[in-house]
């Protein structure tokens, strides 16, 4: 009597969780075989976080954008931040005559965006790297005003009207006249657009009649570093320097 074979065992192989294929453990990865893990959607680019969350996309490059901002949010890196900073320094270039098509080409956002947020309509956030953007760009262009036009004067005639403050109106960072601080309030003392080569030769003109720190009140500072900072911008060194000597005393 023949001896009957022994049969070989076979390995069941795992299934793709997305194609329902079996496949290798080697080709899988999270449960998705390479096949499924590469970028197909036409709407967004690899490494989309809205790919991943809207579309469903599990390609490793927005698997890997998503894991990313859940640790940025973990960390208190998200990637969103309130809009109140962008929109007081939209309003404040607006204020001193900047128009927006000029804003958005330094940018390269869409002014009708920049609108938005000048507006407070952005949902009250707003991309960090946007807000950080905006930043710098109100760091250039807040004392130095366009060249003044007919056009320029009604832009500030306009902002004048809505409300809209001008740089000088508000300190730097968070503090009670921070442009950052939500509950913030702007300096009394500021009415309307004043041009930095003015408030300059305030300064020159009464640095020596008073202590630093009440000039700088009278000038409508909260601090002498925002003061010496202002003058930075605008290239008056010497000033700045005078300022920060006086600093440094107290």
């Amino acid at each position: 009597m023949a001896q009957a074979r022994r049969r070989t065992p076979t390995m069941k192989l795992p299934y793709c969780s997305r194609c329902n294929q079996p496949r290798t453990p080697d080709q899988l990865r999270r449960g998705i075989c390479g096949a499924c893990r590469r970028h197909r959607c036409e709407k967004h680019q690899p490494g989309s976080i809205g790919c991943y969350c809207r579309h469903g996309c599990r390609c490793d490059a927005c698997c890997a954008a998503h894991s990313r901002s859940c640790k940025r949010a973990t960390v208190g890196l998200s990637r969103m931040v309130p809009d109140v900073g962008a929109r007081r320094r939209l309003q404040a270039l607006s204020a001193i005559g900047w128009r927006f098509k000029d804003l958005g080409d330094e940018l390269g956002i869409n002014p009708r965006n920049l609108q938005r947020v000048r507006a407070g309509r952005a949902g009250g956030h707003i991309q960090r790297a946007t807000a950080q953007r905006i930043v710098d760009l109100y760091d250039r262009l807040s004392m130095k005003p366009p060249p003044d036009s007919r056009y320029a004067r009604e832009r500030r005639t306009k902002a004048r009207g809505y409300g809209w403050l001008p740089p000088l109106a508000w300190d730097d960072g968070t503090g009670p006249h921070g442009i950052d601080n939500p509950a913030a309030t702007p300096h009394p003392m500021i009415d309307g657009f004043r041009k930095p080569a003015e408030m300059a030769a305030e300064l020159r003109h009464i640095i020596d009649t008073d202590t630093p720190e009440n000039i700088a009140l009278r000038l409508g500072y909260a601090s002498l570093a925002s003061l010496s900072k202002t003058l930075d911008r605008i290239g008056e060194h010497a000033l700045a320097r005078r300022i920060d000597q006086g600093r440094r005393a107290a």
